[in-house]
């Protein structure tokens, strides 16, 4: 088996020449009242129903619950689009509120997890297996669903459209989780109601997810990171999350969230980020970096951003880059918060921001913080 372990560190870069620089270092609700009859209907309906899983259409998603199995509706993967981007989730309130721990992870929903590999080993399309002497769970039916477990293994994913639901994933990897077996790829990651702990430990520079195609990432608690939370590329979506509290060890280099391996329609919505750059390693809270390709459709908007360089690597211009300059990368009516810089990071709110190319900075304004001063007052414009 050919683990894919790109062991890229975040680096802060200086806008100038795109070189590594020494640093000191938030909905739309939509009910629809019809379709929640109709799943209520059918749940009475089917309560006799057998769960056994031949008995199972074949189309339908297979659940591995801490609380049960049974069958659900297959999870669809909603891309992301240039025209038109996925609903809020509506469980984290809107502007100008920002997601916390009361809406992210799996305690909000009131789940009861069972512990893995503690009180279960196995279940439909998955299995804790080891390699090199390391567990690990090993996801391997396409479409199946990992309800309320509590993981404390890092994650293989080797099939297409999985969801992980309500659940806790804990892993001091240097991937929490990873959805590849290269050559092979796989698509259609969910995770919704995740917390995944990086278990704060320093020596495994940990990443949450590497980057896959396709993933939805939705109400997160993602914390005790060394390096970053999920990479992301084409067609990744991630909104209503909480990325906060990562572990600092210089000369170890760390972003909130971040792309290095270029992509295309990209949304991160509605999130907030605290990242601090008081241990001398953090970045930004989001970068976008040109190391392996570039960038076209990138929708940044209603994010609150705390910590880092620049709280905010746009990846626009990066000088020297081998890759073309990265086109529609959009900022709009993000909230850049001071609480540890009255820059919001400790050079500025954002770097390598250029427009043109369909490029957008619009309605990006300053927040409140302990650092905060008179140069700029809370609700202003920021410039990029």
């Amino acid at each position: 088996m050919f683990v894919r372990l790109v062991r890229y560190a975040s680096t802060a870069r200086s806008p100038a020449t795109g070189r590594p620089a020494a640093v000191s270092t938030f909905a739309r609700a939509a009910v629809a009242v019809v379709a929640a009859l109709a799943v209520v209907l059918a749940v009475s309906v089917c309560a006799a129903c057998t769960t056994d899983a031949s008995s199972r259409p074949a189309q339908e998603s297979t659940v591995a619950s801490g609380t049960g199995t049974g069958t659900a509706a297959p999870v669809s993967s909603s891309s992301a689009s240039s025209v038109a981007t996925p609903a809020l989730s509506g469980v984290c309130p809107p502007l100008p509120s920002f997601p916390d721990a009361s809406c992210t992870g799996w305690r909000h929903t009131g789940v009861t997890l069972r512990s893995v590999p503690g009180q279960l080993s196995s279940g439909p399309g998955w299995h804790v297996d080891s390699a090199g002497g390391t567990s690990y769970l090993y996801v391997t039916e396409e479409g199946a669903v990992l309800d309320a477990l509590d993981i404390n293994l890092c994650v293989k994913v080797f099939a297409n459209n999985v969801t992980i639901r309500r659940s806790r994933i804990a892993c001091a990897g240097t991937y929490v989780l990873v959805a590849a077996d290269l050559p092979t790829a796989y698509t259609g990651l969910t995770l919704t109601d995740v917390e995944m702990d990086g278990l704060s430990q320093p020596a495994s520079e940990s990443i949450a997810v590497l980057a896959t195609t396709g993933a939805r990432y939705t109400r997160l608690d993602i914390h005790g990171m060394a390096s970053s939370g999920p990479r992301l590329t084409t067609d990744d979506v991630l909104e209503d999350s909480y990325v906060h509290d990562f572990v600092c060890a210089p000369p170890l280099h760390q972003a909130g969230i971040s792309a290095n391996d270029g992509g295309s329609r990209i949304v991160v919505r509605h999130n907030a980020f605290d990242i601090d750059p008081r241990g001398g390693c953090t970045t930004a809270s989001w970068e976008i970096a040109l190391d392996f390709g570039t960038y076209d459709t990138v929708t940044t908007e209603e994010n609150l951003f705390d910590g880092g360089a620049y709280c905010v690597y746009a990846g626009v211009l990066a000088p020297g880059s081998q890759f073309p300059v990265a086109t529609n990368i959009r900022f709009s009516r993000n909230v850049f918060g001071r609480k540890y810089s009255p820059e919001c990071g400790e050079f500025g709110p954002v770097a390598q921001y250029a427009d043109g190319g369909g490029n957008v900075w619009t309605d990006n304004t300053w927040g409140p913080g302990g650092a905060a001063d008179a140069q700029h007052r809370t609700g202003d414009l920021v410039s990029p």
